[in-house]
């Protein structure tokens, strides 16, 4: 098995194509293209195959750590011309869309469990 492969079982990831796998001190840098050929807008569901332009940055994202690495997601994304919502980055399966959140479902899920599983302390309990 490959890398590349390895490492998308690992995460968890659907519908993208790991390119590269850069191991850094304490952190993991995952570039992944996406595999479908149309464009989505994140905020209707609106599909193309039209694309607007690339943008020029790749966007980031937090994802669940692999051992002591933090791992971050990178993508370089399509802009499309939704006829509801102007011209918009496109969607990708695994974060809210771009401007939203810096980090994926994976992530904010693990975040929220941990919040509500968390017990608060009572100021008597400092007495």
């Amino acid at each position: 098995m490959r890398a590349t492969s390895l490492v998308k079982q690992m995460l968890g990831l659907r519908s993208v194509t790991v390119i590269e796998v850069l191991v850094r001190p304490h952190e993991l840098l995952v570039k992944l293209r996406l595999t479908r050929s149309r464009l989505v807008c994140p905020k209707c569901s609106y599909a193309t195959r039209a694309c607007y332009d690339t943008r020029t940055l790749d966007s980031r994202w937090r994802h669940l750590d692999i051992g002591t690495h933090q791992t971050w997601l990178s993508c370089q994304l399509r802009r499309l011309r939704c006829p509801t919502h102007g011209v918009i980055t496109e969607a990708v399966p695994f974060a809210r869309p771009v401007g939203e959140s810096r980090f994926t479902r994976d992530f904010e899920h693990l975040v929220a469990w941990g919040c509500a599983k968390m017990t608060v302390p009572n100021d008597s309990d400092h007495a």
